[in-house]
């Protein structure tokens, strides 16, 4: 979804369509209303981060957010022969 905002839709996990207009025949609609927009700098920062829809009344927003681990590098050793 690139726009003049330059905001994008965070991936998701759980609920795919939060609303339906509950018909049974072939007017049947869904709808997925709910959304958590990010930049790019939040991908820059948190490439795995995705949004869990919870189903309830509000349908409440958890966002998961791995915090890259940085790797020590292993210590310099000199021998000196």
């Amino acid at each position: 979804m690139s726009n003049i905002s330059e905001l994008d839709d965070l991936r998701y996990t759980r609920i795919f369509f939060s609303w339906s207009n509950k018909r049974f025949d072939n007017g049947y609609i869904t709808k997925k209303l709910e959304t958590a927009l990010i930049n790019q700098v939040w991908m820059d920062m948190f490439p795995k981060s995705y949004a869990n829809f919870l189903r309830s009344e509000h349908s409440p927003i958890i966002i998961e957010v791995e915090i890259p681990k940085f790797k020590k590098g292993s210590p310099f050793k000199f021998c000196n022969y």
